[in-house]
Parts: C-alpha cells; structure tokens; sequence
C-alpha cells in the first residue's frame, strides 16, 4: 500500500507540478499580452517549482533507469573483465552513488535548516521550502538506488546497472 502511494507520488507529482508551470506562465503571459500587468511572483514561483520537479523527479528517473549516464570506461573494462570484476566494478559504482546521496540528504538538510530566516524576494516564503527538495529528492534516488542493489545482487535479477 505504501509502495503503490510513493510510486504514484513519484510519478505524477512532477507531471502536477510541470502543468502548475505551464498554467502559472500561460496566465503570466497572458495577463501582460491582454492587461499589461505583470507579476513578479509568477516567475519565481515557475523558477521554484522547476527547482522542485528536477529534485522530486531523480528518484523516478532511477527507478526507470533514465538517468544520463557516462557508462563508457565501465563498458570498456567490462569487455575485458570476467564476471567477478564485473560484480565488484558494479558494487563500487553502487556504493559511491549510495554515498553521494547520503551526503546529498545530509547536506541538503543542513541548507534547509540553515535557510530558515530567509525570505525569497517576491513571495516572502521561507528558503527552507526551497531547499527541501534537495535531501527529498536524494532521499528518493537513494530508495531506488538501495532497491537496484538489493533487485541485482541478491535477487540476481536484471544486469548490473
């Protein structure tokens, strides 16, 4: 059940967020084509939420494998390489993504807390709501990261990704 909630999140939370862009913009333009009014806020708010759907959305791209990768010293080692240093090769590149995020949500929520008395210039809300996405979304990649670990060695399902 909590699964299926935090797939959901993870897929259709970025696509919410990309149409409240496109509406907020739309009406930006919109309203300074037709009234010739404009608003500040519009733009931070499409700036923020940009912000949030490229961190929300890293742990969906995990989970499809869609993430850009440079892939070619380990295809070019792992031609010449038997299946055991293949494995290792594999485990190594898992272990310093692992890092990376834990890193990542460490820090990210010490910016978050840090941002607390901070206010953003057109909307006045606190940075901290900012920043927040940055250990959310290294939290999610890190789910899916354990998860393709967990899936390729002990499970022995798949290719080393």
């Amino acid at each position: 059940m909590i699964k299926r909630l935090y797939d959901f999140i993870e897929e259709y939370v970025p696509i919410a967020v990309f149409l409240i862009i496109c509406t907020v913009m739309l009406f930006q333009v919109f309203m300074r084509s037709i009234f010739g009014i404009s608003f500040a806020w519009s733009v931070e708010v499409s700036q923020y939420l940009n912000v949030w759907i490229s961190f929300i959305g890293i742990g969906f791209l995990r989970k499809i494998n869609a993430h850009i990768k440079i892939e070619m010293f380990f295809d070019f080692i792992n031609v010449r390489v038997g299946k055991k240093t293949q494995l290792a090769l594999f485990v190594i590149k898992k272990i310093l993504n692992v890092v990376f995020m834990v890193m990542l949500v460490w820090f990210g929520l010490q910016l978050a807390i840090r941002s607390w008395n901070f206010r953003s210039p057109g909307l006045q809300i606190r940075q901290t709501w900012l920043y927040i996405c940055v250990p959310l979304g290294a939290a999610g990649y890190l789910f899916r990261e354990i998860q393709s670990i967990y899936h390729v060695i002990i499970k022995h399902e798949g290719g080393a990704q």
